[in-house]
């Protein structure tokens, strides 16, 4: 990690995908042994495409004797406490990739503002969940990527480039909005429940409704007026019986908390394919309040399967 007049760098991941992206302001380049890493993180990955957090103990040991005299380190003893092992909460990933970008600010304050946002969004972008190479990762997280959309090797510093262009452009309160919201559309999958998933969903739903609220000056709309309204804005196409039921399952769960009539973690075949639904919704508003305007946005979203971008 390395700072110099009028630039930034920092580290992040986990992006197992060893190449870079070059954008108007800045530019992110994989570590130079990030090969070597991805092979590592193969071998750790389970067979459902994710890195769960570690088995964790809990360990005492005598600092002094029983004459109150100082143990030497290299002669404490440390004992597991019995009862004390369980899946770990928090777990930390190698770097992947470093960024840079043109700022005198510090890199704490970035880490806050531009840095966040850059690195949410190369998560959305290739649909991985990533974070600050020394800060922490809660819950299982995919190796895999989450998407159903691809975005083509050649438009991912376009992409980029407009959403921090425009993101820029924002007044504070929708900075931190929209980059809140990518983080958590990055870690929809951490979730095992599809409720819990859907949950996830529509709160990022929520926050881009807001997002467009705020920037256009709307007045508040209820639920499945923002459906209409929204795809109207950004030319997504509508499938009334689908947005029926996201309203109907949002309304049930948020409400009188049943998951399509029953006990959420219960199995539910008419349920299950509206959670994918909602997060194929939201990657084309993510896209269009990023002002990137593309054909991806007026593709069909109720169908499996990745769509051309």
């Amino acid at each position: 990690m390395s700072e110099s007049a009028g630039t930034v760098t920092d580290k992040f991941g986990f992006l197992p995908i060893n190449r870079g992206v070059i954008f108007d302001g800045g530019q992110i380049r994989p570590v130079p042994d990030l090969a070597e890493i991805i092979e590592r993180a193969e071998k750790a990955t389970h067979e459902d495409g994710f890195v769960d957090p570690p088995i964790t103990v809990k360990r005492t040991a005598p600092f002094f004797d029983e004459k109150w005299r100082k143990i030497p380190e290299e002669e404490v003893e440390w004992k597991e406490v019995p009862g004390s092992q369980r899946a770990g909460f928090l777990h930390r990933f190698p770097a992947s990739h470093e960024i840079e970008i043109r700022s005198s600010r510090s890199k704490d304050d970035l880490r806050k503002s531009d840095l966040a946002l850059l690195i949410h969004f190369i998560g959305y972008i290739f649909g991985y969940r990533m974070q600050f190479h020394d800060w922490w990762h809660d819950g299982r997280v995919s190796m895999r990527g989450r998407h159903w959309v691809e975005v083509p090797q050649h438009l991912e510093s376009d992409l980029l480039s407009c959403a921090y262009t425009t993101w820029k452009g924002w007044p504070e309160p929708e900075q931190t909005r929209f980059t809140n919201l990518l983080y958590m559309n990055g870690r929809v999958e951490t979730h095992r429940w599809d409720w819990e998933q859907f949950t996830v969903n529509y709160m990022v739903f929520d926050a881009c409704y807001k997002m467009v609220e705020e920037i256009e000056k709307w007045s508040p709309d209820k639920h499945k007026k923002r459906f209409h309204r929204l795809f109207g804005h950004f030319g997504i196409p509508m499938e009334e019986s689908q947005i029926g039921e996201i309203i109907r399952l949002r309304n049930e769960l948020f409400h009188e908390s049943l998951w399509d009539g029953g006990q959420p973690g219960a199995h539910s075949e008419r349920a299950f394919p509206q959670v994918n639904n909602l997060k194929r919704i939201n990657e084309r508003l993510i896209c269009g309040i990023a002002g990137y305007r593309t054909r991806f946005l007026s593709t069909e979203w109720w169908h499996i399967g990745q769509v051309a971008f």
